[in-house]
């Protein structure tokens, strides 16, 4: 066993991956419900999750962290909501940066369907085997550049590939209907993004445990609710 394959086994010791997302400010700022990053982290770590996702900067400032948390990086950007700008997303962070922050494993994204598909796919290849040279587990984020083609389990399975094919060890995506064509046809992981707040947060996310879906990284579902401790409780239930 390598360190690659060594920490991938320690992502899903428990059978699935479950992930509270708290990364959203290097796009929105201030997100509601994430107002005191420090606060919000102190908290999650208490409570039953796998592992926590942060900005590096964030990261850089907190001056203890469960060693028993996984700690997952994002080391690329895009945009920010100001300007609506999601294309095109750059990788920013190396290997080595990661490591000496303690990185677990590292996100990276990859926006497909615009017009310069290259550039982006390029910075997310590029992040995957930088990455995997030092042993570190990438998932790719996949997306859609069109927001209509998030529910279309078509395109979601085609991105998912598409992830897969450049080296992803494993895959966060948007829950569909449908969603076992989406994991069937993805030889790695995958795992869902929580997406919006909405009510049908559990019936989706029993659709995507039942079609194949190791788990899910959790982020405004998580941050925006009071009840913390039963809502993560609900989750385990899904992915057992």
């Amino acid at each position: 066993m390598n360190g690659l394959e060594r920490r991938l086994d320690r992502m899903f010791s428990r059978g699935s991956l479950i992930v509270a997302a708290a990364d959203h400010g290097q796009f929105a700022g201030v997100p509601q419900g994430l107002e005191d990053i420090g606060r919000y982290v102190s908290e999650i770590e208490t409570l039953d999750i796998d592992g926590i996702l942060l900005n590096p900067g964030v990261v850089s400032r907190i001056a203890s962290f469960d060693a028993n948390k996984l700690l997952i990086i994002r080391v690329t950007h895009a945009g920010s909501a100001l300007s609506g700008d999601i294309g095109n997303t750059k990788y920013f962070l190396d290997p080595e940066q990661a490591l000496r922050l303690g990185a677990d494993a590292v996100i990276v994204m990859g926006i497909v369907g615009q017009e310069r598909d290259s550039d982006a796919l390029h910075a997310l290849s590029k992040a995957i085997w930088d990455y995997q040279r030092y042993g570190i587990p990438v998932i790719a984020e996949m997306l859609p550049y069109r927001k209509e083609d998030y529910s279309s389990p078509e395109v979601i399975g085609n991105i998912s590939r598409i992830g897969a094919e450049l080296g992803a060890n494993v895959i966060k995506t948007m829950m569909t209907a449908n969603y076992g064509e989406v994991v069937r046809s993805c030889p790695v992981p995958v795992i869902v993004a929580g997406g919006e707040k909405n009510r049908d947060f559990f019936a989706s996310l029993e659709d995507a445990a039942k079609a194949g879906a190791k788990g899910a990284a959790i982020g405004r579902n998580l941050f925006q609710e009071k009840e913390r401790t039963g809502f993560l409780k609900k989750v385990r239930e899904v992915f057992t």
